[in-house]
């Protein structure tokens, strides 16, 4: 025991003080620059100091960096992660100072005229359209509000697409069922529609309701509205009983545009090209192009946008022929949604639940997998079980925090239904893709699909109909706090100790205990 204390204090010295950062892949420095940033932008959520005190100590920073380039490498590497945090606090600060809610909330409890234009893809529901209107004027004056962003709920017609300029009136009111405080125009009474636009958004807008009635073609209630939210995302096409069950059995990720659907149609784009002999330098920007078409027409919410940027750089990783860095493609994931939107980090819900998931598969799987090797891995249940279970420990107590409800049954459905879902988008996207020139053989490609989609809401039902699928369960802010402190430390102690970290001063050291 003393001996292996006296070999890590020594590569602790070591690392410290002759160049440790050497031995640091560029791979890791760039992960420690964006949690800089990452780290910057969560503390400016909390804190407000002057931007002028920010930008003089980020150009002291950037003097010492220039200053300590190739003399000292610990002080210039840190001068650039300090950087990288005074930056994240600025961009939070100036996000704040330019998005305050009083112009938008001073609306509230008034008749308005509203004249502005439609951003994002309209959400159709059976009654009801609700759409994004970025405000251009109120009351015929540009006010205050201006340029804020305010929901519409409207009726079905007339039809509304992206692009479009609107003049409406209505009366402001405060949406209390959002998720974070926001101001609603609920069915205002009149719309005029000054200028239709068909740019590129409402093109796409309209190849993507085209798809989804050639999918409720192809296949019969629940499964199409279940298909549905695989390819596309939402919950829109089920109805409230299976929204339920998803909640209840853990499994409301599956129709959550996630990394991995976004993957597989990533792989399946690669794999057509490579089919049709497409060239390798091509096939990258083929790939992304079509990802950025498809987020546009699903709409570019964060998360699916969070899951685009994942599912792009594992194809430039597999294109290049290098191992996917699933770690720095999480962090610029991360740093790319919050540069852009920097309260999402402590007001969206969903992005902290895939982030948590995703870490916990990245690198608690890894460690289970480790610890089950023995066990048979029958069609791929035990990966899928190994994965669910990695995801339920990092996202549990953020569930119990948020919602004070415990999915007993989640670890198990996840289970029996995450195998089958790659299948049941190939054969459902197919099928989909192919009834818009044909509807019979839509229906007859799609049939597979259908099946593993019964089969999947099947074992969703029965799990949500058992006595105890999920118990009430709440716990405070500081068990939170600890439970992942506890956990991150635990892993960093198992996963990333020195050996890990800087292989090459492991390597080193163990050469050196040989030749004694």
């Amino acid at each position: 025991m003393q001996i292996r204390f006296q070999r890590f204090r020594y590569s602790i010295f070591y690392i410290l003080y002759s160049g440790w950062l050497r031995h640091l892949s560029p791979s890791w420095q760039f992960f420690f620059i964006c949690l800089g940033l990452v780290i910057g932008i969560a503390l400016g959520n909390f804190i407000s100091p002057p931007l002028v005190y920010l930008y003089i100590g980020g150009w002291g920073l950037v003097i010492v960096a220039i200053l300590c380039y190739r003399r000292h490498l610990l002080a210039c590497f840190g001068s650039l992660v300090m950087l990288a945090l005074i930056i994240g606090v600025a961009r939070s600060e100036i996000f704040h100072n330019l998005s305050s809610s009083e112009s938008i909330n001073q609306l509230v409890g008034q008749k308005h005229l509203l004249q502005g234009q439609v951003v994002g893809v309209p959400a159709r529901q059976n009654r009801s359209i609700r759409y994004d209107l970025k405000l251009d004027l109120v009351d015929e004056v540009i006010s205050s509000a201006s340029g804020r962003t305010i929901a519409v709920v409207a009726r079905p017609f007339p039809e509304v697409m992206a692009g479009d300029r609107l003049k409406l009136t209505c009366e402001i009111t405060a949406d209390k069922n959002a998720a974070q405080p926001t101001v609603i125009c609920l069915f205002p009474e009149t719309i005029i529609q000054p200028h239709l636009s068909r740019n590129l958004v409402s093109i796409l807008g309209v190849i993507k309701e085209s798809y989804v009635r050639s999918l409720t073609r192809i296949m019969p209630e629940p499964a199409v509205g279940f298909v549905t939210g695989l390819l596309i995302g939402g919950r829109s096409g089920l109805n409230q009983e299976w929204r339920d069950a998803l909640n209840i059995t853990g499994t409301a990720h599956l129709v959550a545009l996630s990394g991995f659907n976004v993957t597989i149609i990533a792989s399946f784009l690669l794999i057509v090209l490579k089919t049709i002999t497409a060239p390798r330098r091509w096939r990258t920007v083929i790939v992304g192009a079509i990802l950025f078409l498809f987020v546009t027409m699903v709409g570019a919410e964060a998360s699916i946008v969070r899951a685009a940027i994942m599912g792009m750089l594992v194809v430039i990783a597999n294109q290049s022929g290098r191992a996917s860095s699933s770690r720095n493609a999480l962090m610029l994931a991360a740093v790319v949604m919050l540069l852009i939107e920097p309260t999402l980090l402590v007001q969206d819900i969903g992005f902290q639940l895939s982030f948590l998931a995703t870490l916990g598969m990245l690198y608690l799987y890894p460690l289970l997998n480790r610890l089950a090797q023995r066990w048979p891995n029958l069609l791929g249940f035990k990966a899928a079980l190994l994965m669910a279970v990695s995801a339920e420990i990092f996202v549990t107590p953020l569930i119990l925090y948020y919602f004070g409800r415990l999915s007993l049954v989640a670890p198990a459905v996840n289970m029996l239904v995450v195998p089958p879902i790659a299948f049941i988008m190939f054969f459902g996207f197919l099928g989909g893709l192919v009834g818009l020139i044909v509807t019979p053989l839509g229906q007859i490609i799609g049939f597979s699909g259908w099946v593993g989609a019964i089969y999947v809401l099947k074992v969703i039902d029965i799990a949500s109909r058992l006595p105890v699928a999920s118990v009430e369960m709440s716990i405070s802010l500081w068990f939170l706090v600890v439970y992942y402190l506890i956990l991150g430390g635990w892993l960093v102690w198992y996963n990333y100790n020195v050996r890990f970290l800087f292989p090459r001063v492991a390597i080193g050291n163990s050469q050196s205990n040989k030749s004694r």
